[in-house]
């Protein structure tokens, strides 16, 4: 009994607790469910900033060489800001709340921190790209061209040298150290063109001397001197070509391949020279022979021509003669085809003149017809005018007195009435609208035509 009184008390006692407690869960959910909201909106705005300064961050790469440690900053700061978002990404309630029990700051305002940060170094790092941009343009684009044909490659050692000596103008431009900065880039602009230079020498004329190089051992400077130094010669004058201007591709590449034909050259004149001291004493009519058929084969194939009975400098002038004139020949015939296409050019412009021409003429009749009918039509409207003025009433004369039975209806002047419809005809005044008074008039008589009438008649008659 004693059980069940305590089992209906605590019973009791846990209900008014229960009712007690409900109001307050509420406040607790709504208040749980605003805090959630604005959790949620704030990592909103973070997430387009992330994405925004993603973007602008892509190519951040470029700017440290203005001042690396700047740079540095910006990557640290970057990669803090970064690692926070990756927390709020994964749960983005946590956005609002504090990062740890020793830290009042949430998460949202440690990122926002990074990126004042991040944005502080960045509008730094460009303030100092607008200014070395400027003052240090021609180092740039020096050094721009090296790393274009590969400096790094061909000489290492010296690339790394003059990129030190790059880098450091940057350094004098971000102190505004500007004169050191100016000199110091004409010393690297110097060490710049040099190694250029020596790059374009490996390129284009170690190839050439390692060939003359390859002869000279073998002995062709011996075998054909005269043909030797003349490659020689061209090998100079092509490293001094790339000396001079190391950009210029077309006189380099010029350069270089007349050199090239020299070396071939040495070599051909090489083996000639000896095939004839390989020959015997009793085989030097065969060589010559054998030249000559040479000479005959090309003096045939010109137009027929057999020079063996001169010696063989004559054949060669006479062949070099045939030569010129088939040159000539041909040029002839292109000045004929060109003379040709030039005349049929001059009759399809003169074709075209008469062309113009005959429609100039059409223009101008056709422009003379049109100032006839306006001259026309400006005379009938000062005629239209000149009639279409009022006049004053004309003054009858007395007639002689008739007796009453003479005078018959049809005896009445009448007015003229047109039965034209132009506008002149309906701008005649009838006599009765001119105030003019009829006159009976004799019946043996005429009638009597008034002044306005007959003013009417002409108008008539004009028209």
């Amino acid at each position: 009994m004693n059980q069940l009184r305590k089992a209906l008390v605590a019973s009791a006692l846990m209900t008014l607790i229960g009712c007690q407690s409900t109001p307050k869960e509420g406040q607790q959910a709504a208040q749980t469910n605003q805090e959630l909201q604005q959790a949620n909106a704030e990592f909103a705005k973070i997430q387009t900033m992330q994405a925004e300064w993603t973007k602008t961050l892509d190519t951040v790469a470029d700017l440290k060489i203005y001042s690396p440690s700047d740079y540095d900053a910006l990557l640290k700061a970057w990669s803090d800001a970064g690692e926070l978002y990756k927390v709020m990404e994964k749960n983005p309630n946590v956005t609002t709340e504090d990062r740890s029990f020793f830290s009042s700051q949430s998460y949202a305002q440690a990122y926002q921190d990074k990126m004042t940060v991040v944005d502080t170094q960045h509008k730094k790092l460009l303030a100092y790209k607008g200014k070395a941009d400027v003052l240090l343009a021609d180092s740039i684009a020096q050094m721009a061209y090296l790393e274009k044909i590969y400096a790094n490659r061909h000489f290492p050692t010296e690339f790394r040298s003059l990129t030190t000596s790059y880098n450091k103008l940057f350094a004098y431009v971000k102190n505004d150290e500007l004169e050191d900065a100016q000199d110091k880039q004409i010393a690297f602009l110097d060490q710049g063109k040099k190694l250029e230079i020596k790059i374009s020498l490996k390129l284009y004329i170690s190839p050439l001397e390692q060939e003359k190089y390859v002869l000279q051992r073998e002995g062709f400077n011996s075998v054909a001197p005269m043909a030797f130094s003349a490659a020689q010669s061209e090998i100079q004058l092509a490293s001094n070509v790339v000396s001079s201007n190391p950009r210029d591709k077309v006189a380099i590449e010029a350069a270089v391949a007349k050199a090239r034909f020299e070396l071939q050259h040495v070599k051909q004149v090489a083996h000639q020279v000896k095939l004839l001291a390989a020959v015997e004493d009793d085989k030097y009519e065969s060589y010559v022979l054998d030249i000559e058929n040479q000479l005959l084969a090309i003096s045939k194939t010109i137009d027929g021509s057999d020079f063996r009975d001169v010696v063989l400098r004559e054949q060669a002038e006479k062949i070099l003669q045939q030569v010129k004139a088939l040159r000539n020949t041909n040029k002839v015939d292109e000045l004929s085809q060109q003379l040709s296409a030039e005349k049929a050019d001059a009759l399809k412009l003169k074709s075209e003149n008469q062309q113009l021409n005959g429609e100039l003429s059409q223009v101008k009749t056709l422009n003379q017809s049109y100032q006839n009918q306006i001259d026309q039509q400006a005379k009938l409207i000062e005629n239209l005018e000149k009639q279409l003025q009022p006049k004053a009433p004309a003054v009858v004369a007395p007639l002689a007195p008739v007796t009453p039975a003479a005078t018959t209806p049809q005896a009445v002047a009448q007015p003229v009435v047109n039965t034209d419809s132009s506008p002149a005809t309906d701008s005649v005044a009838t006599p009765s609208e001119a105030n003019v008074p009829v006159v009976p008039a004799p019946a043996t008589s005429a009638p009597v035509v008034t002044e306005a009438s007959t003013a009417a008649s002409e108008a008539v008659t004009a028209n």
